[in-house]
């Protein structure tokens, strides 16, 4: 059987995040039901990338593509 990926997404304000550790909790359950691998995403960290993109329709120069991972971040 193929193991499992899971991406864990929040949008908390503060650091640390009430709905971080709730996110963290919740991968920390899944993995060990599913036996799956868990990789967590902060929109925090992308919150103006985001908006950006979402007021202009062009995306940042560092976004790679269409991937689900995190953006890949340029100097």
């Amino acid at each position: 059987m193929t193991r499992r990926s899971l991406v864990v997404v929040s949008a908390g304000l503060s650091q640390p995040s009430s709905t971080r550790l709730l996110a963290d909790q919740l991968a920390a359950a899944t993995r060990r039901r599913l036996d799956a691998d868990a990789e967590p995403v902060d929109l925090r960290d992308h919150a103006h990338d985001l908006t950006n993109h979402l007021l202009t329709g062009f995306p940042h120069r560092g976004w790679s593509g269409s991937s689900t991972r995190s953006p890949t971040r340029t100097a």
